[in-house]
Parts: structure tokens; C-alpha cells; sequence
């Protein structure tokens, strides 16, 4: 696996901020998920799809095999002050 660079989680971050993307997939999953309050995001990354669902409520379990991904999102869930993900490496 190739690690990430700073730039290209900076990049991402500022990807998400500028598209509809996350929420487009998002609002798709969720009439899939039947009542539940929790989901794992495998394969997090920097977390695009765990901020969006805990933005929603959700209790998130964000699973990656990148410290330095999972580093990025503990960032950003605090930058965002949310308190629902559960970052595990």
C-alpha cells in the first residue's frame, strides 16, 4: 500500500468541501440502513463517507490500515467537533 501524502489528504479534504459527492452517496445508503443507529466505514481513508454519517447521527466505527489517514479524520472529527466516530487502525 502507498502511503498518502499530506497533499493529497489536503486535496481531499478540500475535494470533499467543494463537491456533493459524499452527501449524493450518502442520502443513496441511508433508506439501505433500516433503523440502525451505528456503521463501519472499512477502508475509511480520511473519512469522507464516516463524516457524512455522523454528521447525520450515525455512530461511526472508521477502520483503516493508515495511521496517517486515520490521523487526518481524528483532525477533522475534531476540527468539526464531532463526537460519534471511533477511529480503529
Amino acid at each position: 500500500m502507498k502511503e498518502w501524502t499530506d497533499e493529497q489528504i489536503l486535496n481531499y479534504y478540500l475535494g470533499i468541501e467543494h463537491s456533493d459527492y459524499p452527501w449524493v452517496f450518502w442520502e443513496a445508503m441511508r433508506p439501505h440502513l433500516g433503523g440502525c443507529a451505528s456503521l463501519i466505514d472499512i477502508g475509511s481513508g480520511p473519512g469522507a463517507f464516516a463524516l457524512a454519517a455522523a454528521r447525520d447521527g450515525f455512530h461511526v466505527q472508521a477502520v483503516d490500515i493508515s495511521k496517517k489517514n486515520l490521523d487526518a479524520l481524528h483532525g477533522k472529527i475534531k476540527e468539526l467537533g464531532l463526537k460519534k466516530i471511533k477511529l480503529i487502525y
